[in-house]
């Protein structure tokens, strides 16, 4: 949802600074920015205290030799590989294909990112119904046919004839959008299921640190392949071809999703603590989003009074 929020208001923001103060200022006001954040999240750090296992040390390096977290780390690479390869190349072919005006193109944009933001919230609450595998089987099938009409795919020509549309396109990518939610957000969950499975404590900031530590460098990775990869396939096939690419790889992400369930259920290998293997077995579930959230702050308030030395009011008896 955050993420979405700054992809709203990013453009916005930072053309009113252009508009403002120049190309220069937009870099200085947004590197006052960072460095003063820096200082305040450095008064607030939480100082969370060191836990040991009771059996041995345990490293994030350990977790590739499950079966769960390699097959994660290869779906979240081939997620981000397939959404940067279709936002590399769109603003090239809006422009070049459909003649609308600047404005209309840049709206667009607010509104796709807008829809994201929405759309994480609703995501956000299936995944907390436990509905964590179902999204992205959903969202992987769902995607692989929304991208067959962004340009649309030649092999829609018996239908299209080579006619591109605009609204189309548009609907087509907010739908793409919208359910990337589906493929995204529970990613974090299955993983951090998986930590828990394998012993790694429920509550505890290190285990949550593996997890997006994981997510965070597949993403990565697959955001500096699909820019490369898909500039090279629109530059030989053009982007009606490369979205139909895309279209096959999300087809393959579904397929390769619905494999590895098969596979984990026939073997009885647990991919949380709901799973029946694993039920009834000592564990907390980990707190929700909202205990986090309140816990953090109070932690963040109470360090906050200790380094300046200020004791927190309370109300009278």
């Amino acid at each position: 949802m955050i993420i979405g929020a700054s992809y709203a208001s990013g453009p916005m923001i930072g053309s009113a600074i252009y508009m403002l103060g120049g190309y220069t200022s937009v870099f200085w006001v947004m590197g006052g920015v960072t460095a003063t954040l820096t200082f305040l999240l450095s008064l607030l750090q939480v100082k969370v205290a060191a836990e040991t296992n009771s059996t041995k040390e345990r490293h994030s390096l350990a977790l590739l030799k499950t079966k769960s977290i390699p097959f994660l780390y290869l779906l979240t690479f081939v997620h981000r590989f397939v959404s940067f390869a279709r936002t590399s190349m769109l603003g090239a072919f809006l422009i070049s294909t459909f003649d609308q005006a600047d404005w209309v193109i840049g709206l667009s944009y607010s509104v796709w990112a807008v829809m994201y933001m929405i759309a994480c919230l609703i995501t956000a609450k299936f995944v907390n119904k436990n509905f964590v595998y179902s999204c992205m089987l959903v969202a992987w099938l769902f995607n692989s046919f929304c991208y067959l009409f962004l340009a649309p795919s030649p092999v829609l020509d018996f239908i299209f004839h080579g006619h591109k549309y605009f609204p189309m396109t548009f609907a087509a990518l907010l739908l793409v959008n919208v359910v990337d939610t589906g493929q995204l957000i529970p990613l974090f969950q299955a993983v951090l299921n998986i930590l828990i499975v394998n012993g790694y404590p429920s509550d505890n900031a290190s285990t949550y640190g593996i997890a997006t530590a994981l997510i965070s460098s597949s993403l990565s990775l697959g955001g500096v392949m699909g820019p490369t990869v898909s500039g090279a396939m629109v530059d030989l096939f053009g982007f009606p071809w490369t979205t139909t690419i895309t279209s096959v790889l999300s087809l393959a992400g579904f397929l390769m999703l619905s494999s590895f369930l098969v596979i984990m259920k026939s073997t009885n290998t647990p991919l949380s603590t709901e799973d029946d293997c694993v039920k009834g077995a000592s564990y907390t579930p980990p707190p929700s989003l909202s205990s986090r959230l309140s816990l953090y702050f109070r932690r963040s308030t109470n360090s906050y009074f200790k380094v300046f030395n200020v004791q927190p009011s309370q109300s009278s008896g």
